[in-house]
């Protein structure tokens, strides 16, 4: 869920978890790596599209466009599943995906230039859990520019597929924003969850604070970057679905996967 507060009449887009408001699947093999075994899909599941852009005529709330910005966050329930990123066993992830609307001229040069997000881009996080709260960044993958994928769901095929662990996570970071996020409505508050790296005192949806503060919140928040570091989780939002996923293959029996 996403507070909100009116800047001009102009644009309308939201940053979600952000309180700003401005008016195939593909199959995939691996047999270097696991002969014979298709890469199983983490994160797939039924999902609206992405939002964006927003109406021009009389847009109902869910309608607004909303996006992903300067964090790093992972999806913890979807349809009631949950763990849907949770890595089943050690192996290797060997591309990912996301699924990309396209913010009309003035919502992305808002999100570009007024927000001085700069241009949209995304990468895989792993993620082990520390602590209740807490996660650590084990891993990484190269950094993709989107700009060029938006309205489209790309699929990264990495050139050194990543190894991972039972039980890690396969997070997304941006470190500027991503239009890959849905909340159309039809995603429900217990049903669909994403957890952020944001501290907890500052999720941008305090009740207790005014908009303008909880904007001040967020502009501060910032993506889980560096590899061995831990950072708190403290965020988690409902009603909301980012929209990626990471295709793993599991190791052979001897191979020795893991961090």
């Amino acid at each position: 869920m996403s507070s909100r507060a009116t800047a001009t009449p102009r644009r309308t887009v939201a940053i979600a978890g952000f309180a700003v408001l401005l008016i195939g699947v593909v199959a995939l093999t691996m047999a270097a790596l696991a002969p014979g075994k298709a890469a199983e899909v983490l994160g797939k599941s039924k999902a609206p599209p992405p939002s964006c852009p927003t109406p021009k005529k009389s847009p109902k709330p869910e309608e607004t466009c909303q996006v992903v910005a300067r964090v790093t966050a992972f999806q913890t329930t979807a349809n009631g599943k949950r763990a849907i990123f949770k890595v089943p066993s050690d192996g290797h992830i060997v591309a990912w995906s996301i699924d990309l609307s396209k913010p009309n001229k003035d919502e992305r040069q808002t999100l570009t230039d007024e927000f001085e997000f700069g241009a949209p881009s995304a990468r895989l996080a792993i993620l082990r859990q520390a602590s209740k709260s807490k996660f650590r960044l084990t891993k990484q993958s190269p950094k993709v520019k989107l700009d060029k994928h938006l309205g489209t769901e790309p699929v990264f095929t990495l050139r050194k597929p990543i190894r991972v662990q039972k039980k890690t996570v396969i997070g997304l970071t941006t470190q500027n924003w991503a239009s890959n996020f849905a909340h159309d409505g039809r995603l429900t508050e217990n049903g669909d969850k994403w957890r952020a790296s944001r501290s907890r005192r500052k999720c941008g949806d305090d009740p207790n604070k005014s908009n303008k503060e909880n904007q001040a919140d967020l502009r501060e928040s910032k993506p889980h970057k560096k590899v061995g570091t831990t950072r708190t989780y403290g965020c988690t939002y409902d009603e909301g679905r980012i929209l990626y996923k990471a295709y793993f293959v599991p190791a052979r029996s001897g191979d020795g996967s893991g961090e």
